[in-house]
């Protein structure tokens, strides 16, 4: 009995699909670990940025405290100069009042002898 071409041929190209079937097999394992890879790197890229993020708040919010305080020492010498700049007017006028009444004075006295 001779074989039969056709069978042969069935025979072959079963093979051969097996053979295809078991790479796409492989192909999607890989595939999936690939993308289970990605996604793990794609969690790990999120957590590190929002870590970053939680310090990058955390250091805005340590500058705001830290100019909210040099705004209140600012105000405090604001304060503090007008303060001084109106007992320094009061000073200047008492000396100004005083000035006046020694030159009152010496106009009540007139002329000094000699």
């Amino acid at each position: 009995m001779a074989a039969d071409p056709h069978r042969d041929l069935l025979a072959r190209a079963t093979a051969a699909i097996e053979r295809m079937d078991t790479v796409l097999e492989r192909q999607h394992a890989t595939s999936q670990e690939l993308f289970r890879r990605m996604d793990d790197r794609d969690a790990l890229v999120t957590e590190r940025h929002e870590a970053l993020m939680n310090e990058h708040r955390r250091l805005l919010d340590r500058f705001a405290r830290s100019e909210d305080r040099i705004v209140a020492v600012l105000s405090d010498l604001n304060h503090e100069t007008a303060r001084n700049s109106s007992r320094i007017d009061d000073v200047t006028e008492a000396i100004r009042a005083g000035t006046r009444a020694i030159l009152s004075m010496l106009d009540r006295l007139g002329p000094a002898p000699g």
